[in-house]
């Protein structure tokens, strides 16, 4: 299932008739997004990466398999949980040239999110917190949602995937948190939907610090172009359909 079409995105009101965009189907292959957080989380530079800023840059494995590295704005997304909560509703979708060598991307490639928030250099301030882990934020670790115990081994020190949604600053009501019956979780309104917080109780005022991080790393569905009106669009249709080895589809803006 691709991407959700004809909805908001916090990079922008729709996407463009004519433009080409790599996806991530909903639901990637059945499993919830947690599953593909990068945990630990690991401070990286974009020079570390060879990653620009703008567009997107392939790269090969060892087994050579070509990836997507790709930088999330924070203009677009302040926190990394925005884009991730987005995704989870309405599918992962970005915008490439049609230049790009989609030839070469397939079964087995994957997309790589780097955000500028994506490594809280403050975790260890939060290691109190994180020894009495609310069930519900338990569940945002990769490791548990992979069925794994490896969770419950890592120290205190290194930065779990749980800290996406610690961090973000809520915007509910008392009559919204009360309805939850949660002191300690808020609810974050982004774009058009809203979705969970927690509140570590701890005073970071001029302690919270950040770097840039892989946050996640997804399979690949499928290309889409996006009609245009006049049908100009159909070359690139085409030529996408020769070249790509990943499925390509068509849809409305």
């Amino acid at each position: 299932m691709p991407a959700e079409v004809g909805v908001t995105r916090g990079c922008g009101d729709s996407r463009t008739a004519g433009g080409v965009y790599l996806e991530v189907e909903r639901i990637a292959q059945g499993q919830p997004i947690e599953a593909y957080l990068v945990d630990p989380l690991v401070s990286v530079t974009p020079e570390e990466l060879g990653l620009a800023q703008l567009g997107i840059t392939l790269f090969d494995d060892p087994d050579g398999v070509t990836h997507v590295l790709d930088w999330v704005g924070s203009k677009h997304y302040p926190y990394p949980a925005d884009f991730l909560e987005e995704g989870r509703r309405k599918g992962f979708s970005r915008r490439i040239s049609s230049a790009v060598e989609v030839e070469r991307l397939g079964p087995g490639s994957l997309i790589y999110f780097v955000h500028a928030r994506g490594y809280p250099a403050h975790y260890a301030l939060l290691s109190d917190y994180f020894a009495t882990t609310p069930s519900a934020l338990v569940r945002k670790c990769a490791h548990v949602r992979r069925g794994s115990e490896a969770h419950f081994s890592v120290p205190p020190s290194v930065a779990c995937s749980r800290t996406l949604w610690v961090d973000p600053p809520g915007k509910a009501g008392d009559n919204e948190l009360r309805s939850l019956g949660l002191s300690s979780v808020d609810l974050r309104r982004f774009d058009d939907f809203a979705y969970e917080v927690h509140a570590p109780g701890v005073d970071l005022t001029g302690q919270r610090s950040y770097q840039s991080a892989i946050i996640a790393r997804f399979p690949l569905s499928n290309l889409t172009v996006i009609a245009s009106v006049d049908g100009s669009h159909g070359g690139t249709l085409d030529d996408l359909r020769r070249r790509s080895r990943l499925q390509v589809f068509e849809a409305s803006a």
